[in-house]
């Protein structure tokens, strides 16, 4: 491993935890101050995936080029679907008068991230297939990462077709689940 890739390195990961770090405090929280599992996971791959951009163009010292289709499809994927749980959430809310908040931050609660929309204590199962896929997905892109990078390899890893079709199933079956669940 050469002294760049281990500048790369570090680089890309102080910017990932920083920018999954600042997300997570700042943009994660859904309509209900439960921390959202499609906005998580928008922050997660934002941020690994600029880090290891980021730690592969100071390898390569300049630009990568192409960032490969499946990566691209993947930001896709995550970023519609966060958008489309939104729109979803939106169009069940009744319509209430918004008023200004006199209230200081407070952080998001865990509680709702894997939980059924109306039943916070009980386990949705879509949600946690699409965040078991998740950390399956990016558990192994930064195994490879990890190898490319000791092998001073400065490309961007490919996720795999198959990866990104059980990603896009699971993203479907999510936002399934929240159209035929009402909230509470």
């Amino acid at each position: 491993m050469t002294i760049l890739a281990i500048i790369g390195g570090l680089v890309g990961f102080i910017f990932a935890i920083a920018f999954i770090a600042i997300g997570l405090k700042r943009f994660a929280h859904g309509v209900d101050s439960t921390l959202s599992l499609s906005n998580v996971q928008v922050i997660l791959w934002t941020g690994v995936i600029t880090g290891t951009y980021i730690a592969m163009a100071i390898l390569k010292q300049g630009f990568l080029g192409e960032i490969n289709s499946n990566l691209l499809g993947l930001m896709g994927i995550s970023a519609g679907s966060a958008v489309a749980a939104t729109t979803i959430r939106t169009l069940q809310q009744p319509k209430i008068p918004i008023r200004a908040s006199t209230k200081s931050y407070t952080p998001p609660r865990t509680r709702g991230l894997l939980a059924q929309e109306k039943k916070t204590d009980e386990l949705s199962i879509a949600k946690l297939q699409m965040f078991m896929w998740t950390i399956v997905t990016l558990t192994i892109y930064m195994i490879v990462f990890a190898s490319y990078l000791a092998n001073n390899r400065p490309e961007l890893p490919d996720i795999g077709s198959g990866l990104l079709v059980l990603m896009g199933i699971s993203h479907s079956a999510y936002l399934g689940n929240k159209v035929a669940d009402k909230p509470a």
